[in-house]
């Protein structure tokens, strides 16, 4: 914990891998819409554009992509990554949704 709040690449690291691991151990199909309907309501109702947390989401949704097939809007993903300056997983994001979307 001490080393995540010293360091945001192990921050963000930590919470796309517990995020992801909590939405695979959840079997209920209702609660992981929840789960990802969450991450697209922080992506689109955004108002800071924090580069951490926009990173952390952008790769979130990248793994509930894979998993499920979750997406998100792609004006969410323009946005927030434009405006956060996260380009590299916007533009991650934007591609894994082409090919898996």
């Amino acid at each position: 914990m001490a080393l995540a709040s010293m360091d945001s690449t192990i921050a963000t690291e930590v919470l796309v891998e517990l995020f992801v691991e909590l939405y695979k151990s959840t079997k209920d199909p209702v609660q992981r819409k929840k789960l990802g309907d969450g991450v697209n309501c922080i992506l689109s109702q955004s108002l800071k554009f924090d580069y951490g947390m926009i990173n952390s989401m952008h790769r979130i949704a990248i793994e509930l992509l894979k998993i499920d097939g979750f997406t998100i809007d792609a004006g969410v993903i323009e946005l927030t990554g434009r405006s956060s300056m996260s380009y590299q997983t916007s533009l991650l994001l934007l591609e894994e949704t082409i090919i898996y979307g």
